[in-house]
């Protein structure tokens, strides 16, 4: 974004510190955490907001939003991505480990990742009423969803979609290790925690099925 409009501000903001590489000079990044308090920029600062992944770690989203809406500058507009935690396989969501037994594990670790969001306040259905809470906040005039699923591997043919899976891949390599603070701290056994890695980590590896991701996109422009 910050090379293609040279001239616009573009300010990131994350819970834990960025080292990104060549970084453009219109562009600069902030530590603060969107889940515990008001955003620190004035009303209607920005021209455009886009806030990606967010719901796994905001306990209130409709209060989030109330924030994105007013640092959003009336004609403003705002886009929201967030992926469903029900992963698919060969296109066919599956919310529960016991309906696939090929990819017991696979789909075992997400439903013991929604499990542990769900007990520290997290609303893990919060992708699919993302048109739903944005309306809720009588703020826009226009808001459109769109809905898309992504790959997650090296299976697509078109090369495009395999760009895509390799990346969204190499997402879940890392997150797998990263989501064992978040399963002990809700009581789980260290043995069951790594087992239960270890296996998903098997799965992604080994895939016997088509692995994608659903998102859940929706964009909307602030009322004048």
């Amino acid at each position: 974004m910050a090379d293609e409009f040279p001239r616009a501000e573009v300010i990131g903001i994350d819970l834990a510190p960025l080292q990104p590489r060549n970084v453009p000079p219109n562009c600069t990044f902030e530590l603060f955490d969107l889940d515990q308090g008001p955003i620190p920029y004035p009303d209607g600062y920005f021209d455009f907001v886009h806030a990606r992944s967010m719901h796994t770690g905001i306990r209130n989203y409709s209060s989030f939003l109330k924030e994105i809406t007013r640092i959003l500058r009336p004609g403003g507009l705002v886009l929201l991505i967030e992926p469903d935690l029900t992963p698919l396989a060969d296109g066919i969501p599956i919310a529960n480990s016991r309906y696939n037994q090929g990819m017991y594990d696979w789909f075992a670790l997400w439903e013991t990742y929604r499990a542990c969001l769900a007990r520290q306040g997290i609303d893990v259905n919060t992708p699919g009423k993302l048109t739903e809470l944005i309306a809720s906040t009588a703020s826009y005039d226009t808001i459109v969803k769109k809905d898309g699923n992504i790959p997650v591997g090296f299976w697509p043919t078109d090369s495009n979609m395999l760009t895509v899976g390799q990346l969204q891949w190499m997402d879940y390599e890392l997150l797998l290790p990263a989501l064992k603070p978040l399963f002990l701290s809700v009581g789980l056994p260290e043995t069951h925690v790594r087992t239960l890695i270890r296996n998903a980590q098997h799965d992604l590896y080994n895939p016997i099925s088509n692995l994608s991701a659903h998102l859940h996109i929706v964009y909307a422009t602030k009322r004048l």
